[in-house]
């Protein structure tokens, strides 16, 4: 496998490929940042045939594992179909599979190798009470759904930190990576012309419009509609209606939890300007950062280059 691979991956280099790499916690606008680079940029407008998933116009580096011979094979076919091809990824710098620790396998060291030496880096983020409600019911649409609380639901440990908290550690990380385009959502929403034309120019890409993807609705008559689309304008993951904004999941108990595990990092980011957010004045102390592989051994590793060519 290992040959064939790299043979292709070698294709892709003398074809000129270079990926751009959407990095992202999950529910922080992803998709929306796929579907505006897709939308505005000739050079990231990939195609699918009929009745492929909406999943054929990006690559998910998040479902390739070292063992999977198909999806690697795939993945790298779907790349080759326009020069700048987009990858969505949960992963921390270095593409180490920080977000879902221990429980994926690790990228193939070819793919890793290509796309440091060819790849640039998008990380969009969002207010994490927003990224976090938003994940809690895309967990709970599912079948296989916690049926937690969503007070539950963001104290769940997962390599021995909070869901709080692994966002916080998540931004905290990516925004502190050199060569990285930080993309706050709220401001492509806002400013669109200005957010894209920046993108432009730290991608090196022709500006064409500034143009918003549409929501793509959660009846069949959407989905049919995307299958059969060979460029359909949304590759969203849409959820059936659920409550609009974080405050109307948020007690006050739970206010309080996420300001101690990430409260100074909504003050930071500009999403709140003080700890008034949480309904009274509070003397907490923000619990210490603990001491594991996210917050210290990948980021001291995170050493994703850019080439000359298309570094901002």
């Amino acid at each position: 496998m290992s040959a064939q691979l790299a043979r292709l991956l070698s294709k892709l280099g003398a074809q000129r490929c270079r990926p751009i790499i959407v990095a992202s916690h999950p529910r922080s606008g992803t998709h929306l940042c796929i579907d505006t680079l897709r939308l505005n940029f000739r050079e990231c407008r990939s195609w699918k045939r009929p009745f492929e998933r909406a999943d054929h116009l990006y690559v998910n580096l998040d479902e390739l594992y070292t063992e999977d011979t198909d999806r690697c094979l795939r993945a790298v076919g779907i790349a080759g179909r326009v020069p700048r091809p987009l990858v969505k990824t949960h992963a921390l710098p270095g593409l180490a599979p920080g977000y879902w620790g221990k429980t994926r396998s690790l990228l193939h060291p070819d793919i890793v190798r290509f796309i440091q030496e060819h790849g640039a880096i998008v990380y969009p983020y969002r207010d994490g009470r927003e990224s976090l409600r938003s994940l809690y019911y895309m967990v709970e649409w599912r079948p296989s759904g916690s049926f937690a609380s969503f007070s539950q639901f963001i104290r769940q440990r997962q390599n021995g930190m909070s869901r709080a908290r692994i966002w916080a550690e998540h931004v905290r990380i990516w925004l502190a990576t050199p060569n990285v385009h930080c993309l706050e959502m709220s401001q492509l929403l806002a400013r669109p012309q200005e957010v894209i034309a920046q993108l432009a120019r730290h991608l090196r890409l022709a500006n064409e419009g500034a143009q918003l993807p549409p929501r793509c609705g959660t009846e069949m008559v959407h989905r049919l509609r995307r299958r059969l689309s060979v460029v359909p304008k949304s590759t969203a993951v849409e959820l059936p209606p659920h409550p609009g904004k974080w405050t109307d999941v948020f007690s006050a108990a739970d206010r309080e939890f996420f300001h101690r595990e990430a409260g100074d990092l909504l003050i930071q980011l500009g999403f709140e300007k003080s700890d008034a957010w949480v309904g009274r004045t509070l003397d907490l102390a923000p619990i210490p950062a603990p001491s594991l592989p996210i917050s210290q051994a990948i980021a001291a590793k995170a050493n994703f280059r850019q080439p000359d060519a298309i570094a901002s």
